[in-house]
């Protein structure tokens, strides 16, 4: 820590260099290359940690401001060099000596090998920790029901456990732990590795779900620790310590026990304890000597006191009436100071020979006895309170907690909090006994206080050995503050992250970051600083999309990020370079459990590939292949999605990827199409491994595409510290728990996948002659020829067709299968096999296994055919509303498919005019089945339930449908919401039957042109299913991706990133009058 005049000076230094960096030329300019980087190793170093000592560990720069400013002077630097430099064109002395570079790999290290980098859900929402209590004081975690374990001061000592395994070892971790609450810096310890060393009977570790009696747990710890210690021939430590002795048959003990019940203080308690019980009678003590029985008293007393005694107040007690434990909350109290003259064996001796009725000679005898009881010094026998553990509950479930006393001031210990504590607070908290309990108007009486003293700890201010003799310090004293050089380096360690984490995920840091870009944009030297820039993302990437409250700094971010990328190519290059990674990939677009992060970084990378191309995009395919980093990435990406391991994960931000690199450029294209994407699509999606010639193994993209280093981004801890111990807290349970879940949950999403198969075929000849293939349907059309493996898998397989439409379920997948069946259907065996298959899967939806939502590929597909111009359209078109009008009549009493497929049946008439003459005709053909079909079907759904529960409908006749018990709990705003709409239908099924326009409104399965979102642009959004739609405005957007922010139906403020082809983004003021069906109405 720097001292006072030191923060001064750094303050002053960092405001001249800031208003003078200007004139910094010739000397002066060396001067402060050669010192830069020296200034950003200083700010947050410490020294080797096997030169340190334990307590010490502090960045040179810790106080907040003084680190400020240290930043701010080291930007300035870093920038005025780099500036210089450029200036006087100096670039080959910046090779040799880059103090840019220097600082970039200076502080890279700490970002890419941060611990926090894990799977973990916590670890996606870092916070800053807290240090420990200004008193010195350490917390320690609970698991779950471990606050019984450390609310009493334990022993250290110093074996040689070479041969020891560490983890496993109860002494161990207890040294760990003294070590910790001595030296730690961090406001508490996770003490999950002495869970795991404490072993039950059976061998197995504590549950820490299962909470335990303190004293119980007392006694079996220091059983087991003083079993280690006799290993190491140190189990004195323990007796040194604690050891006490009673007179009772030289026993042994490290505790008293004491009765609370009806005892008002601790006093009366140890009176019971030491009054003893008079045997005579029946009970009289036989008495060898003598040869007959004596009346004899038998009692307990200390005849050694130990130097930290420990009293446990009986506070539970076993009811044997009603054959279970109860809580003990009478009051009792309890001095802060404590004189146990009056319980000790020598005491109590000389009181009963005091007291003894004797004749004259016995009298003598007596007194010469007195006279050679052995009494120790009177401090000997003065304790001060020093701690108290209190429980608070009943007998069956509570909480323990802790007070310490230390330098005449109270602190309270509890679990991860260590506060000041009021000592006139004491017999409040600790006594017992009754309490008044009221609110603001009425006295509800007198209560039994749940929370009481369990456990005292009285320590001597005069210390003393086991032969009697006064000691300065105890051995065990001495060895905790002189650990062993493992406990020291564990510390240190755990310090050390500690201070690294804070400080890169403080605000100083991120502000420095900041600060540097600011200055990199401000002089529009992005060529430059290249050092920098990659310290920014670096820093993105591994701290701020990890950091609670990200929601404040991403907005800063990104947009910075962007102008690097689009100004950088190769920057960007370098970033797509190093992603070539697929624990990269996994990390930020699959393990990352915040759907907008994955969102932004998958945008960003995107982002980065675009730029990459400018450098890229006039290259030979040959050389573009070879040389690429965005096909190296694009192979690691095919390994990904052909590898075991990944399957059974939501691979979609990967699949997006890919949809985006065939877009971006015709090389990658080409790529896609050379390596078998067709066939590669197809099989995955059937859960398959390509099979047949020309499917390489998937090493070889493995081979081909990583990194021949490490990547500059690092990588993930697979395991963190905490899971490599078999050991999980309460709250980490419920992680594992909840994210088993959304595993379970989780839909795999082929979408995009579909969406790069449909661009690639149509990109390409599947026919003998081309020009029958339908151009409004063609895609970037290059010269290919498809092998014939990929055309036999999407024409001649009805087990591939069926995985398509199934696999649809999204706007942009249905969209782009519809416009790849109408593009394939120039073959007309093709065409003849997907509408044999259609019609099979509409023919009788009651017998079909396929959900409502599921008939959307099916229309959107029929529209696409619909579409087609050529002289098979007017038959095609009739074939087409057959398939419909056959649906609807078969059909109408399941409300929500027929909902679809009349919306749909209104699109194909409004939208295509060649479509509108088959589809009266044929009405008018069937005029008496199909139209009183029809209005029968309107008039039942502007009230479904009316005739639903008076059995008088025609149509809605099966309550199983879950709409209809939907419908159940329809409210009269509903009611009248769906008159409306049944008014709707009605009139548009009139001008159908007119041959008039319905002009419909905005047409949900088409995507929004990316020319009419702009920032600022208003549109209608689904947030979710229970949020409904709303009406958001773009804040900013990144590629192909928007930011908005809005109100949901219910006026809650929401955010979210989105792509433009999102199926929930509609027009302005579209949605709530332009729902799909009825069931829109309760989403």
């Amino acid at each position: 820590m720097l001292l006072q005049d030191e923060q001064q000076l750094l303050l002053q230094i960092s405001q001249k260099k800031q208003s003078s960096s200007q004139s910094l030329t010739g000397e002066n300019q060396n001067q402060a290359l050669n010192s830069t980087s020296d200034q950003s190793t200083q700010i947050m170093t410490v020294s080797d940690p096997k030169n340190i000592k334990v307590g010490s560990i502090y960045p040179k720069a810790k106080n907040y401001e003084t680190r400020k400013s240290a930043l701010n002077l080291l930007v300035s630097l870093l920038v005025q060099n780099q500036k210089t430099t450029n200036q006087q064109g100096n670039k080959q002395e910046l090779e040799v000596y880059n103090p840019s570079q220097e600082t970039y790999e200076f502080l890279r290290q700490f970002l890419v090998n941060g611990n926090w980098r894990t799977k973990s859900q916590n670890d996606w929402s870092v916070i800053t920790y807290l240090q420990r209590h200004k008193s010195g004081y350490v917390g320690l975690r609970n698991l779950g029901c471990t606050c019984y374990m450390f609310s009493d001061a334990l022993v250290s000592v110093n074996p040689n456990l070479e041969n020891v395994k560490l983890n496993e070892n109860v002494l161990y971790n207890t040294q760990l732990i003294l070590g910790a609450l001595k030296f730690s810096q961090k406001q508490y310890y996770d003490p999950r590795y002495f869970c795991q060393a404490f072993k039950n009977f059976d061998g197995s570790p504590i549950d820490v779900l299962q909470q335990m009696d303190v004293d119980e747990f007392f006694n079996t710890l220091f059983d087991k620790l003083e079993n280690n210690l006799k290993l190491y021939k140190n189990d004195f430590i323990i007796k040194e310590t604690f050891g006490g002795v009673l007179s009772n048959e030289e026993e042994p003990s490290l505790a008293i026990s004491v009765q609370v019940k009806n005892k008002s203080s601790l006093q009366e308690g140890l009176q019971a304890y030491v009054e003893g019980e008079m045997l005579q009678g029946e009970n009289a003590y036989y008495c060898e000597k003598c040869d007959k029985k004596v009346n004899t008293l038998k009692r307990q007393s200390i005849k050694k006191l130990p130097n930290v005694l420990i009293i446990v107040l009986k506070r539970f007690e076993f009811d044997f009436e009603e054959m279970r434990k109860l809580k003990v909350n009478d009051y009792c109290e309890f001095p802060q100071k404590l004189d146990m003259t009056q319980y000790t064996q020598a005491y109590l001796h000389e009181q009963d020979l005091k007291d003894s009725d004797n004749n004259q000679e016995q009298e003598e005898t007596n007194q010469e006895k007195i006279k050679k009881n052995k009494f120790m010094d009177k401090s000997y026998y003065q304790f001060n309170l020093s701690g108290i553990v209190i429980h608070q509950g009943n007998s069956e479930s509570g909480h323990y907690y802790s007070l310490i006393k230390e330098n005449q001031q109270w602190f309270e210990l509890n679990d991860k909090i260590v506060r000041n504590f009021d000592e006139s607070e004491i017999p409040n908290v600790c006594f017992g006994g009754q309490e008044k309990i009221s609110d603001n108007e009425f006295d509800k009486g007198m209560v039994q206080k749940n929370r009481n003293a369990y456990l005292l700890f009285y320590k001597r201010d005069v210390l003393y050995d086991e032969m009697g003799q006064q000691k300065s310090q105890l051995v065990s004293t001495q060895r905790l503050n002189n650990l062993s050089d493992q406990i020291q380096q564990e510390v240190i360690q755990d310090n050390m992250r500690y201070r690294i984490n804070n400080y890169f995920f403080s605000n100083n840091f991120q502000e420095f970051q900041e600060n540097l870009v600011n200055k990199i944009e401000d002089q529009k030297s992005y060529e430059f600083n290249l050092p920098e820039q990659k310290l920014f993302i670096t820093y993105f990437f591994t701290v701020v999309v990890r950091r609670q409250g990200r929601q404040d700094r991403i907005p800063i971010f990104y947009p910075k990020i962007k102008n690097i990328l689009q100004n950088n190519s190769k920057i960007a290059q370098w970033l797509v370079r190093n992603f070539c990674d697929d624990k990269l990939l996994q990390e930020f677009l699959i393990d990352c459990p915040i759907k907008d992060m994955q969102y932004l970084c998958t945008g960003i990378l995107i982002l980065a590939i675009q730029s990459t191309i400018k450098l890229e995009q006039n290259m030979e395919y040959d050389l573009f292949k070879q040389q690429s980093v965005v096909v190296k990435l694009l192979s690691i990406m095919i390994y990904m999605i052909h590898d075991t391991k990944y399957q059974g994960q939501n691979m979609e931000r990967i699949y997006r990827i890919i949809f985006m690199c065939n877009r971006i450029n015709i090389n990658l294209k080409i790529f896609l199409l050379k390596n078998q994407m067709i066939g590669r699509i197809v099989q995955i999606m059937q859960h398959k491994n390509p099979q047949g010639p020309g499917y390489e193994q998937i090493e070889h993209y493995w081979n081909f595409g990583k990194l021949k280093e490490k990547s500059d981004l690092g990588e993930p801890n697979l395991q963190s510290d905490n899971n490599k111990c078999s050991i999980k807290a309460y709250e980490e349970m419920l992680e594992e728990k909840k994210q088993q879940k959304m595993q379970e949950k989780t839909v795999i999403s082929y979408n995009y996948l579909i969406a790069t198969l449909s661009d690639l075929v149509r990109s390409v000849n599947f026919d003998d002659k081309p020009d029958k293939q339908p151009k409004q349907f063609s895609s970037s059309q290059i010269n290919y020829v498809v092998d014939q493996q990929d055309i036999d898998f999407l024409k001649e397989n009805l087990l591939v067709m069926n995985t398509l439409f199934r696999q649809s379920t999204e706007k942009i997948s249905r969209n782009k299968l519809g416009q790849m069946m109408a593009y394939l259907s120039s073959d007309k065996k093709f065409y003849s096999t997907l509408m044999l298959y259609i019609e099979e899967m509409l023919s009788d939806k009651q017998n079909i296994v396929i959900d409502d939502e599921d008939l959307r590929p099916y229309m959107v597909v029929l529209y696409r055919l619909a579409q087609i111009q050529d002289s098979n359209q007017k038959d095609r078109n009739n074939e087409i509303a057959t398939v419909i009008l056959k649906f609807l009549v078969k059909n109408t009493k399941f409300i929500q498919p027929n909902q679809i497929v009349f919306q749909y049946l209104l699109k194909f008439y409004d939208k295509i005019p060649a479509f509108r003459e088959n589809i009266v005709q044929l009405i008018l053909n069937n005029k008496e089945m199909v139209i009183s079909t029809f209005y029968r079907w309107i008039e039942e759904i502007s009230n479904p339930i009316q005739f639903v529960n008076q059995n008088k409908g025609r149509i809605y006749k099966d309550p199983s449908r879950k709409f209809i018990q939907l419908y159940q709990s329809i409210t009269d705003q509903q009611l009248s919401k769906l008159r409306i709409l049944a008014l709707e239908r009605q009139e548009q099924f009139k001008k159908m039957m007119k041959n008039q326009d319905l002009a419909l409104q905005y047409d949900f399965d088409e995507d929004l042109s990316q020319q009419n979102l702009q920032i600022g642009t208003k549109i209608d959004y689904k947030f979710d299913e229970y949020k409904g739609w709303g009406s958001f405005e773009i804040i900013d957007s990144i590629d192909s991706m928007y930011h908005i922010q809005g109100i949901d139906q219910n006026n809650s403020q929401l955010k979210k990133w989105v792509y433009f082809d999102d199926q929930f983004i509609a027009p302005y003021e579209t949605a709530k009058i332009q729902l799909k069906n009825q069931f829109d109405y309760f989403k």
